[in-house]
């Protein structure tokens, strides 16, 4: 009977594809309604020309005082995107990717979910990869 418990947990602990998501990914997850496992890579793209690639905690930290405001998704020229690196994707079964649109004019950062004004550090950022 013991082994057959050991088992059963074993299983069900298996399922999980992505026991290594961690407080970032939590964090995504919630402030975009995303279900990321992983997400390690943080693309910003100008007019589809990569300007630069931040790893997925220190994007966080620039997002770090973000409001969250009414707002709708506009298609802009400036698009960040949430990735899981190829090698991770086993961790990160139902998403692997999702696209953030920043909207310089209004200072704001937005998927289908929800908008965020941006914090001034991440506003610099992006002006000064622009």
């Amino acid at each position: 009977m013991k082994r057959l418990i050991i088992i059963i947990f074993l299983l069900a602990g298996c399922s999980d594809p992505s026991p290594l998501k961690s407080d970032i990914e939590v964090r995504y997850n919630e402030l975009f309604g995303t279900e990321f496992g992983v997400i390690d890579q943080v693309y910003v793209d100008s007019n589809s020309n990569n300007l630069t690639v931040l790893g997925a905690e220190e994007f966080l930290d620039y997002l770090d005082g973000a409001k969250k405001v009414k707002g709708t998704e506009s298609k802009t020229n400036i698009v960040i995107t949430l990735v899981t690196s190829d090698g991770m994707k086993e961790y990160s079964k139902k998403q692997t990717s999702e696209q953030l649109s920043y909207d310089a004019t209004k200072n704001m950062i937005c998927n289908n979910d929800s908008c965020y004004t941006i914090p001034s550090p991440l506003k610099k950022l992006i002006d000064d990869l622009g």
